[in-house]
């Protein structure tokens, strides 16, 4: 008999503590949303409508220009910029070969960084513009800036290895030994394993550009493939690799 009021007494203590939590988790969770509401603004109704559809929530930012997270791809690439480039490439290399006006050279060598950077940015706008929405002329664009692209790292090698060997290498790499420089410039690469980095983003193109509709297709895919392979063993090698 006493066997048995210890454990309905146990059964009632169980019974109770439960319905405890579970109170206690009920008032828990109106705190935590009270919170919540109290910490963050309330959503508009026109917010509310856009959150409700996936499709325009996916695809409307594309629609004017911006990225998934809603922040506005910006192209600051001028074709002032562009035409100028050869004539400011050409000055910067004067002076740095010549061994004259660092300061000139300074600037001009900032100048062409920042330009970089904007041609890298317009080049990652008309790819994802491509893909997005299928324009060939999205494509052409962006081929034609990795061509500027390319020289301009072209431009950076040369100049940047001309400085080491040279009277700027002392204001260009101040407080750098020749191990830190070298490991900063890297390999002083020849016109042609930039020339191959072009020929690289040309073939890659054509396969994109290759419809599978094409009663050729299986032909033109089997030659771009065997350009690409030739192509990039080519690239490696320049590297120091046997292959691709």
């Amino acid at each position: 008999m006493k066997k048995k009021l210890i454990l309905l007494f146990l059964l009632v203590l169980s019974l109770f503590t439960f319905a405890s939590c579970n109170n206690n988790s009920a008032n828990n969770s109106g705190s935590a949303e009270a919170s919540t509401s109290a910490s963050a603004p309330a959503a508009s109704a026109s917010s509310s409508a856009i959150a409700s559809s996936s499709t325009i929530l996916h695809e409307e930012p594309w629609r004017q220009g911006k990225t998934i997270i809603g922040n506005p791809i910006v192209v600051n690439l001028t074709d002032a910029e562009l035409t100028s480039l050869e004539a400011t490439k050409e000055s910067g290399l004067d002076k740095v070969t010549n061994e004259t006006d660092y300061e000139g050279f300074e600037s001009i060598y900032e100048e062409l960084t920042t330009l970089y950077y904007k041609v890298s940015e317009a080049m990652t706008k008309y790819e994802l513009d491509y893909y997005m929405y299928g324009k060939a002329e999205d494509l052409t664009k962006k081929d034609d800036l990795n061509d500027v692209r390319v020289d301009l790292v072209n431009w950076f090698n040369e100049v940047e290895h001309l400085a080491f060997n040279n009277s700027f290498k002392a204001r260009m790499y101040e407080g750098m030994t020749d191990e830190e420089i070298l490991e900063q410039i890297g390999e002083d690469y020849d016109d042609e394993f930039f020339d191959l980095s072009k020929e690289l983003s040309r073939i890659k193109s054509d396969a994109d550009n290759l419809s599978s509709n094409d009663k050729q297709y299986a032909t033109k895919i089997e030659n771009i493939f065997t350009e690409y392979n030739r192509v990039s063993t080519a690239y490696a090698q320049k590297l120091g690799y046997t292959n691709y």
